[in-house]
């Protein structure tokens, strides 16, 4: 497994359960964690759309090769 996957893999199970309330945690939570660690893995400054400031972009190719090493595992 790529480090990546795994790396979205343990923001998963990070939040996957509340302690708190000691139950599953809301799958609201879990969709927030997943996407926010993707764009941690996947997203890189192109500063050829904003000059000097930049804006962060993914690269779709590199979300779905993530997906579908999630899928076959």
């Amino acid at each position: 497994m790529t480090e990546k996957a795994q790396k979205i893999i343990n923001a998963i199970e990070k939040v996957s359960w509340d302690w708190e309330n000691m139950n599953q945690s809301h799958p609201h939570t879990i969709a927030v964690a997943t996407l926010r660690e993707l764009i941690n893995q996947c997203s890189y400054n192109n500063f050829d759309i904003d000059g000097d400031h930049g804006i962060n972009v993914v690269n779709v190719k590199d979300i779905m090769s993530i997906i579908e090493e999630l899928e076959n595992d």
